[in-house]
């Protein structure tokens, strides 16, 4: 797809990638893109991309140049320069992309390519991680958590080419996914862990306090995993990632106490009124089921928002309603699929230990299938949100 490259041949430079259809540009919040400038006007320009190019239209900002320029609409032309107030942009209309490969990562997004280092606090962070603000006529980057200035990383450029794929087709390919490159290695590895565990639990009466403490902790390193897939596939990732380490016990219960907290939220109309309506209420079934069904179509969004947002005010229902209209199509095409894989991933493994009377493997294929099966809902999780992030503007970009 087309885009611009904001402040270009300069350290503060940062990348618009334009969708299909219209995209609005200024300083203020409600746009496509934002770009906090004094000299940028709220509602500034409109981008519309179509198949027959790329046309930009003035919004009555009188400052809207293209090559030195002053225009009210105009086609736009691969390498033409648009000046926006005070503010550069390069526009890049090439399908062949030259792109930035970091060879560091995201502190709080584990899988997304770090673009800045903070001098204070000295942590790695990618494009989500930052705010930007105007300052001496360019967007800079500053920490969230600091306030300070950011410095970019270095990155080396590739050119790759990039065809777009329709999401339906993104669903189907999620299902090679997690046996991609060492996927199946690392699934494999996590299906051992499972199934000794599952075997420990055989013996509860021995084990006892051990063996409950040791699957609450092997399940909420899954949950952790899971999240990371989600992520990794959001950031344009296209392998399995590593297990997470135990180095930060911190961040392991901050993500559960993030998971437990989504399916609150989630479900919790199911939960107040499964304590509220009378049992005799004829009505009381029909209820249940509409707020459990509310519910499961409401979860997957919500716990997307949690992972990249990293924190539960991203699960603010005047946030999420919204988005939830803006992609309804393509997130209604995601659902089905979701809980299909999310009931294959919970059923499987059981049909499988009944349909193989063979000692350990059962239990070994099993934990397999069931760990593929989740990875793959995450995967699509996570391409939702590359697919249509622009629109759910969760972000500003």
């Amino acid at each position: 797809m087309p885009g611009f490259i904001v402040n270009p041949d300069s350290a503060e430079a940062w990348e618009i990638e334009l969708k299909q259809g219209a995209n609005l540009l200024g300083r203020a919040a409600a746009n496509d893109f934002q770009i906090d400038h004094p000299s940028v006007a709220d509602m500034h320009c409109q981008v519309t991309v179509t198949n027959g190019g790329v046309t930009l239209k003035d919004l009555g900002s009188t400052g809207t140049r293209i090559d030195g320029e002053p225009v009210s609409e105009a086609v736009l032309r691969n390498g033409q320069v648009v000046e926006l107030g005070e503010i550069r942009l390069r526009f890049e209309a090439d399908a062949a992309e030259a792109r930035a490969v970091y060879a560091a990562f995201c502190r709080y997004h584990p899988k997304a390519a770090a673009r800045y280092q903070c001098p204070s606090c000295n942590d790695l962070l990618c494009d989500l991680c930052v705010s930007r603000r105007s300052e001496r006529a360019m967007v800079r980057p500053f920490c969230r958590k600091c306030g300070v200035e950011c410095a970019p990383l270095r990155a080396t450029i590739r050119v790759e080419e990039k065809q777009p794929v329709s999401f339906a087709k993104q669903i189907g390919m999620a299902f090679k996914y997690p046996l991609n490159e060492d996927g199946a290695i690392l699934l494999g590895g996590g299906a051992v862990l499972l199934a000794v565990v599952a075997w420990m639990s055989t013996w509860s009466r021995l084990f006892g306090l051990f063996c409950a403490i040791l699957m609450l902790l092997v399940s909420c390193y899954m949950i952790c995993y899971f999240q990371r897939i989600l992520v990794a596939s959001a950031s344009g990732e296209d392998r399995m990632p590593d297990w997470p380490d135990l180095s930060s016990f911190g961040d392991l219960v901050s993500l559960v106490l993030q998971f437990f907290g989504t399916l609150l939220v989630s479900f919790g109309l199911w939960i107040i009124l499964s304590n509220s309506i009378p049992e005799d209420a004829p009505w009381r079934a029909a209820a249940l089921i509409a707020a459990f069904i509310l519910g499961c179509f409401y979860f997957p969004i919500s716990f997307l928002a949690v992972s990249m947002a990293d924190s539960l005010m991203a699960l603010n229902p005047l946030v999420m309603i919204p988005s939830i209209f803006r992609i309804f199509g393509t997130y209604a095409l995601a659902v089905p699929v979701l809980a299909a894989t999310y009931v294959a991933g919970n059923f499987g493994p059981i049909l499988l230990e009944r349909l193989l009377p063979i000692p350990v493997v059962p239990m070994l294929l099993s934990q397999f299938v069931g760990l593929y099966f989740f990875a793959v809902g995450m995967r699509i999780l996570g391409l939702l949100y590359l697919h249509r992030k622009q629109d759910l503007r969760w972000f500003n970009w």
